[in-house]
């Protein structure tokens, strides 16, 4: 499984790669930054400050979805023969859930440098560790959303250039126009606190992975038996 994806991100389109480099970068440029208004203003900042929308639309977000672009498995008509059943979901959910915990924690860890040694009353490195772990959510309900729409035959090219031009549109267009859909797709991101993280976030993200997985492996199933 993981040799197939390796060879995918290796055979990826080189742009795709360039781009990829670029948003990684921008990760550690951000949060510093922001960690700098932050140790500047230590009365009144508070977590939300690093991780706030713009960061995870214009930054987080983008740097997901190009890596799981270049690391998409596409399995031929004949390869779909070979592999075992639902074997293209396993793998999709595996690679996602370790890229989703590997920018989080890469976030976290770089925040928690950022702030070392900062006398912060309204962050704690509690804090810090609970919007890496909503960092992570963000990322695996996104990631389940653009698998589902490749299991409706969409091309995964045009579903990974939509969302990352979607989420770094979102926040200018719809925090404005339409609040209601900016705290849905922003959902993770906006809890403001880790108070009641349990009921707020732990328990929908579980019930939304369980029901996207349903019906992706639903979708893939139709596909192997070539429904329509």
């Amino acid at each position: 499984m993981w040799a197939s994806i390796i060879y995918h991100f290796r055979e990826s389109h080189l742009l795709a790669r360039i781009a990829l480099v670029a948003f990684l970068l921008s990760l550690p440029f951000f949060i510093f930054m922001n960690a700098s208004w932050v140790v500047s203003n230590p009365e009144i900042a508070t977590i939300q400050d690093i991780f706030h929308t713009h960061f995870m639309g214009d930054s987080v977000i983008p740097a997901f979805l190009l890596t799981m672009y270049c690391a998409f498995v596409r399995y031929s008509p004949e390869e779909r023969v070979r592999v075992k059943s639902l074997q293209g979901v396993y793998t999709y959910i595996t690679a996602s859930t370790a890229v989703s915990a590997g920018i989080a924690l890469c976030t976290t860890l770089l925040t928690q440098i950022a702030l070392w040694g900062r006398e912060l009353p309204r962050i704690t490195s509690t804090d810090v560790f609970f919007a890496g772990l909503q960092v992570f959510m963000m990322l695996e309900t996104v990631g389940m959303v653009v698998f589902i729409l490749t299991c409706l035959r969409l091309p995964i090219e045009m579903v990974t250039a939509f969302f990352v031009t979607f989420y770094m549109l979102a926040e200018w267009i719809l925090s404005t126009w339409i609040e209601w859909v900016y705290r849905t797709v922003f959902y993770f991101t906006l809890l403001k606190s880790s108070q009641g993280l349990l009921f707020d976030a732990v328990l929908p993200f579980l019930g939304f992975m369980a029901l996207t997985s349903l019906i992706s492996g639903t979708l893939w199933t139709k596909i192997e038996r070539g429904v329509e």
